[in-house]
C-alpha cells in the first residue's frame, strides 16, 4: 500500500488560479483548495476534479464558478456574506443507498455541501447532481436548487429549500424561518430520523406520498403566533418505527391525520395551549401525555392496542379509547378536571381488556368522585428488603453483638481488679499474735478500720485512734471522746457476715 499524499493549494485571486498551481499536485494526492481573502469573481476554468474546497475569510467574494468540475468530495463555505452564486453545473454526485437499520452505502462519485452564514446566496447550481451525502445550509437565501436530487443522507437546514423529487433521507432536520411554503418536499417517503424545530403553519409542504419514519420523529419548540392559522399539519406521516416526541410547542393545533402506528413511545410533554388530532392512530407502544399546560388531551378514537398508557391533564370527554381491545401492562389516568368519567375504562378493566387500571375521575368503580384510584388495585408493594438493606442490617447486628461482648468483658475485668485492690490494701500492717496476748496498736491516722485481726488498717477520719486488743478493735476518735468497741470485725468481703456496732460503752 502506497503512502498517502496530500497537496494543498492556496487561492486568493484569479491570478493564483491561472498560474497553474492547481496542476502542480501529484496525480494520486488528496487535493485541498483553500480560498482565503478572495474578492469579486473566481472562475476555476480548468479544474475538473478535486477532493476538498474550503472557502473562508472572504466577505467580499461574490461568485464562485466551476464550469468543468465533475468530481468533488466536500465543499465548505463559511462567512462569505457577499456571495450570491455557486455554479457547479457539471458536478456529478449519485444517490446513496440508505438501509432500514440506518446504515448507508455511498456511491462513486459522491459529494457533501456545507454552507453557513452566506445570507445573500441565492443560487446553488448543481443541476447534474442526483444525490448528496450531506446538504447542510445555515443562514442562506436560496431561491432555487436542482430539482432532480432524489436522495440526501444528511439534510439539515434553517433556510428555505425545495427538493420536490427527494424521496429518501437518513437524517432530516428542518428549522423554521416563519415563511409560508418555505420548504417543499412533495415526494418524500422515507426518513430514518425526522425532526422539525420551530415550524410555523403552512411553512412545510409535503405531498400525497405516505411518509415512513423508520426510527425517531421529533416536533419541538414550535410556537405559533398567527391569529388566523395555528395548524401544524403533518398529514403525510403514516408510521414511526421507534419513538415520537412532541415537546415544548405552544398555541398550536397539531394534526397527525394519517399516523396509524408508533412502535415505541409516543411522548407528548411540556406543550402549552395546544390541541391534537390522532384520530387514526391504532397501535402504540407506550402512550405518555403529561405536563401540558392549558392543553386538552385527545381521546384517541381509533387506538386499539398499547403496551401502557399514562395520561395526566385535562381530558375533554368521558369516552376515551373507545376502540381499545388490548393493553399488555397498565392504564393510568390522572384527570385534572373533576367531571372526567372513568366508567368506560372501568368496564374495559372488568372485561379484561385493561389488566391494571388507575383512574381518578368520577364513576371509578365506587360511584364516588373522591379522586382516589379506581377499583382496580395497583400491584401490591414489594415488602421484601433489597440486598443492600439486608447487608446493612447484617453488618449492624454483628457490630452490635461485638460491642456488647466487649462491654461485658470490660465490666468483668474491672470488677475483678476492684475486688483484688480491696483485698490487698496496706499489706505492711503487722498481724495480731497467735498467742492471744493483749497487743496494742495505736495509730494516728485519718480514720481507719480493720476488718479482721490480720487485715489492713483502713483510714476513717482525722486524728482517730484505733486500738486492737485481744482480737477486738477499739476506736477513739479524739481525746476526751467516748470509746466505741466493735463486738466483732465488720466484713466487706463477700462471704463474711456484717454485724452492727453496739452503742457507746
Amino acid at each position: 500500500m502506497g503512502d498517502f499524499q496530500t497537496c494543498t493549494v492556496n487561492i486568493t485571486n484569479q491570478a493564483d488560479i491561472e498560474s497553474g498551481s492547481l496542476s502542480s499536485c501529484p496525480e494520486n494526492a488528496y487535493r485541498y483548495i483553500n480560498i482565503r481573502n478572495a474578492t469579486s469573481v473566481l472562475n476555476f476554468t480548468n479544474l475538473t476534479e478535486t477532493d476538498y474546497i474550503d472557502v473562508a475569510q472572504s466577505p467580499q467574494l461574490e461568485i464562485l464558478d466551476f464550469p468543468h468540475l465533475t468530481s468533488l468530495r466536500y465543499l465548505a463555505v463559511n462567512g462569505a456574506t457577499a456571495l450570491e452564486s455557486i455554479l457547479m453545473r457539471q458536478l456529478s454526485s449519485l444517490p446513496s443507498d440508505i438501509h432500514e437499520d440506518g446504515s448507508y452505502t455511498l456511491p462513486i462519485p459522491f459529494s457533501a455541501i456545507n454552507i453557513t452564514e452566506c445570507p445573500n446566496l441565492l443560487e446553488l447550481n448543481i443541476q447534474n447532481t442526483t444525490g448528496l451525502h450531506v446538504l447542510a445550509l445555515q443562514n442562506v437565501s436560496l431561491s432555487s436548487l436542482n430539482p432532480n436530487i432524489t436522495s440526501v443522507v444528511i439534510l439539515e437546514t434553517d433556510s428555505c429549500l425545495g427538493l420536490p423529487d427527494l424521496r429518501s433521507t437518513r437524517d432530516f432536520h428542518l428549522t423554521g424561518t416563519g415563511a409560508q411554503g418555505c420548504f417543499l418536499f412533495s415526494d418524500l417517503s422515507s426518513a430514518h430520523n425526522f425532526t422539525l424545530t420551530s415550524i410555523s403553519p403552512s411553512e412545510v409542504v409535503f405531498g400525497q406520498a405516505a411518509l415512513t419514519v423508520i426510527d425517531t420523529l421529533t416536533l419541538e419548540s414550535s410556537v405559533v403566533t398567527s391569529d388566523y392559522d395555528n395548524t401544524l399539519k403533518l398529514d403525510s406521516v403514516a408510521s414511526v418505527g421507534s419513538n415520537a416526541f412532541i415537546t415544548s410547542n405552544a398555541n398550536a393545533h397539531i394534526e397527525f391525520d394519517s399516523l396509524v402506528s408508533v412502535k415505541g413511545n409516543l411522548s407528548i410533554k411540556n406543550n402549552q395551549n395546544c390541541t391534537f388530532n390522532f384520530d387514526n392512530l391504532g397501535d402504540v407502544g407506550n402512550l405518555l401525555l403529561m405536563d401540558n399546560l392549558n392543553t386538552t388531551l385527545p381521546t384517541f378514537p381509533s387506538l386499539a392496542r398499547a403496551n401502557s398508557i399514562h395520561l395526566r391533564g385535562y381530558i375533554d370527554k368521558s369516552n376515551i379509547f373507545p376502540a381499545l381491545t388490548s393493553v399488555s401492562d397498565s392504564v393510568i389516568i390522572e384527570a385534572l378536571n373533576d367531571d372526567f368519567n372513568c366508567s368506560k375504562l372501568v368496564s374495559q378493566y372488568q372485561a379484561g381488556t385493561i389488566p391494571n387500571l388507575s383512574c381518578n375521575g368520577t364513576s371509578n368503580g365506587t360511584g364516588s368522585n373522591s379522586g382516589e384510584p379506581s377499583s382496580s388495585p395497583s400491584p401490591a408493594p414489594n415488602d421484601s428488603l433489597s440486598q443492600g438493606a439486608k447487608a446493612g442490617i447484617g453488618v449492624g447486628v454483628a457490630v452490635g453483638v461485638l460491642g456488647a461482648a466487649v462491654a461485658i468483658i470490660w465490666l468483668v475485668l474491672r470488677f475483678k481488679i476492684q475486688l483484688k485492690k480491696l483485698s490487698q490494701r496496706n499489706p505492711t500492717a503487722p498481724p495480731i499474735g497467735d498467742n492471744g496476748a493483749a497487743q496494742k496498736q495505736e495509730h494516728e491516722v485519718q480514720g481507719a478500720i480493720q476488718e479482721k485481726p490480720d487485715d489492713q488498717i483502713h483510714q476513717i477520719g482525722e486524728s482517730t485512734k484505733i486500738n486492737q486488743a485481744e482480737g477486738r478493735m477499739i476506736i477513739q476518735e479524739n481525746q476526751g471522746n467516748g470509746v466505741h468497741e466493735l463486738a466483732s470485725m465488720p466484713s466487706e468481703l463477700p462471704g463474711n457476715s456484717v454485724q452492727r456496732t453496739p452503742g457507746p460503752v
